[in-house]
């Protein structure tokens, strides 16, 4: 039986199951499997992970004085480097293990959002001292990268443990 089953997409599936009894459980696990990645937790983990790729294009500062606009990936002119490409490939590989039930995927991801928070951190730190007398305007991209980092952190933490029959039971 199927724990979160769609009776209508049963029924349309029900010719299936008349000549291929396996066919079944396909659709059980395919729509378990649809059911978890449309959890709220999920949801937003995924929303966040774009935001997060999404800001890293974004101003991050602008030098008022220079005219210079820097952005997670595009520094020229300053010494930053373009830590916004790790952000983007953090963010994504996050984005994609939000989409496991499996229990390796979310300890996975739990590191690695633990370490997005920390790089975005230092991010900020980084691009909003003051050097030389000149202080850098900060812009949403910081913010918005920082905020996305800790909302997938806090998705992670907070999702659901899958569940797994116990041994005793069967």
């Amino acid at each position: 039986m199927c724990k979160y089953a769609d009776v209508q997409m049963m029924a349309a599936f029900a010719d299936l199951t008349r000549f291929n009894p396996s066919a079944h459980l396909h659709i059980c696990t395919l729509n378990n499997y649809l059911c978890v990645l449309m959890s709220k937790n999920n949801l937003i983990g995924l929303a966040a992970a774009v935001t997060i790729i999404i800001s890293a294009f974004l101003p991050w500062l602008t030098v008022e004085s220079k005219h210079l606009v820097f952005t997670g990936v595009h520094t020229a002119g300053s010494s930053f480097g373009e830590p916004g490409k790790l952000n983007v490939v953090m963010a994504a590989i996050a984005g994609v293990l939000f989409l496991f039930k499996k229990t390796w995927a979310r300890r996975l991801n739990v590191f690695i959002t633990a370490f997005l928070i920390a790089w975005t951190f230092r991010n900020m730190i980084i691009f909003a001292r003051c050097e030389m007398g000149i202080c850098p305007h900060k812009e949403i991209g910081l913010y918005l990268s920082l905020a996305g980092a800790f909302m997938a952190f806090f998705c992670v933490v907070v999702r659901k443990k899958p569940n797994v029959p116990s041994q005793a039971s069967q």
